[in-house]
C-alpha cells in the first residue's frame, strides 16, 4: 500500500498469511471478545480514546478524517470505538481469525495482518495517530518497532501506548529479565525518545467499575506514554 490517499482493500482470504501455527494458543475470537470484555476492556478502551482525542484532534471542518492505526487490534475492541468517533481506523494484527471477525462485525474498518517487529506495510507518514492497547506482551523488537511506529506517522502524529504494571514479553532484546523493567512508564518514554519523539507520560484514573471486578489491577493499565514526531 503506496499511496497513503487510497484506501485499503477489503479482508480476503488471498490478502493475509496462514499463521496458525503461531496462534495454535488463541482460542475462538468471540471467547476472546468476551474475555476482553470480562478484563474491563470497554473501560480501558474508552480511557485510551480520551487519550487518542486529546493528542489526535478531529478537524470537523475537514473532509479527510484523521487517520489511526490500531496496532494488535484484535477484535477491533479499540477500532470500533475510534472509527464511531469519527476516525478513519485501520486495524492491524497478526491473527488470521482476530482479523476475520473484525472485518465481520465491522466490514467499514479496514484491516491488515502484519508482524509488528519486522516491518509496518504503509508507506512513510501514512497516519496522523497509532495506538496499540494490548501489544506489548508481543513486542520483542525495540527498535524495530518504534522506528516502524515512527515512520509511519506524519509530522505532528502522535503514538499512544498504553503500559501495563506486568506482562509477559517487551521487548526481549533489550533486557534479559523483561518483568523487572517493562512496566516502569519512565524507561519506555525514554525508548520513545531514543526513537525520534517526543514523549511524555499521561495517567488516567482507574473506573470505579473496575475496582469491583475480581481481576487484579495488574490488569490495567498504569499509564500511557504519548510519543509526538
Amino acid at each position: 500500500w503506496e499511496d497513503k490517499e487510497t484506501p485499503l482493500q477489503p479482508l480476503s482470504q488471498d490478502s493475509i498469511i496462514d499463521n496458525s501455527s503461531v496462534y495454535d494458543w488463541l482460542v475462538d475470537p468471540q471467547y476472546y471478545h468476551d474475555h476482553a470484555l470480562d478484563y474491563g476492556g470497554e473501560e480501558m478502551t474508552e480511557l485510551l480514546a480520551h487519550v487518542i482525542e486529546k493528542h489526535v484532534p478531529i478537524d470537523r471542518t475537514s473532509t479527510i478524517p484523521a487517520r489511526i492505526l490500531d496496532v494488535a487490534t484484535g477484535t477491533g475492541m479499540v477500532a470500533s470505538k475510534l472509527a464511531k468517533r469519527g476516525y478513519q481506523v485501520v486495524g492491524a494484527d497478526l491473527s488470521r481469525d482476530l482479523l476475520t471477525f473484525l472485518h465481520e462485525q465491522h466490514p467499514d474498518i479496514p484491516v491488515v495482518q502484519l508482524e509488528m517487529n519486522f516491518g509496518f506495510p504503509f508507506a512513510d507518514e501514512s497516519f496522523d495517530g497509532v495506538t496499540t492497547q494490548w501489544a506489548n506482551r508481543f513486542i520483542f523488537k525495540q527498535k524495530g518497532f518504534t522506528s516502524e511506529v515512527y515512520r509511519v506517522l506524519k509530522p505532528g502524529g502522535a503514538f499512544v501506548w498504553s503500559i501495563y504494571r506486568k506482562e509477559s514479553m517487551l521487548f526481549t532484546d533489550l533486557f534479559e529479565d523483561t518483568t523487572l523493567y517493562q512496566s516502569r512508564p519512565g524507561l519506555l518514554k525514554s525508548v520513545l525518545e531514543s526513537a525520534g519523539f517526543k514523549a511524555k507520560i499521561v495517567t488516567q484514573p482507574v473506573p470505579n467499575i473496575y475496582m469491583k471486578t475480581r481481576y487484579p489491577l495488574s490488569q490495567f493499565p498504569t499509564s500511557y506514554v504519548v510519543g509526538i514526531k
